[in-house]
């Protein structure tokens, strides 16, 4: 582990395993909503095949977002990387 200082110390910290929402979606905690969304972003990338330009890459990424967010109020939707 490293000595430098972090923006959020105790993000990898085990947490209670406790339900969690996201998206209007319930998971029974917060590592399988991570999974379900990491696997669900990989597949977005993928479809259409690898390997990809930048450009087509983009529109990917572009489509996924836009899938995630159907329905919802765009101003009101923010991503969190962990």
């Amino acid at each position: 582990m490293s000595d430098q200082p972090t923006l959020y110390p105790d993000w990898h910290e085990a947490k209670p395993q406790e339900p969690v929402e996201c998206l209007g979606m319930t998971f029974p905690n917060d590592e399988e909503r991570r999974k379900h969304f990491l696997e669900k972003l990989r597949d977005g990338l993928l479809s259409g095949g690898s390997p990809a330009t930048p450009a087509e890459m983009r529109k990917r990424f572009e489509e996924y977002l836009d899938g995630l967010i159907k329905g919802k109020e765009p101003r009101k939707v923010r991503i969190v990387l962990e």
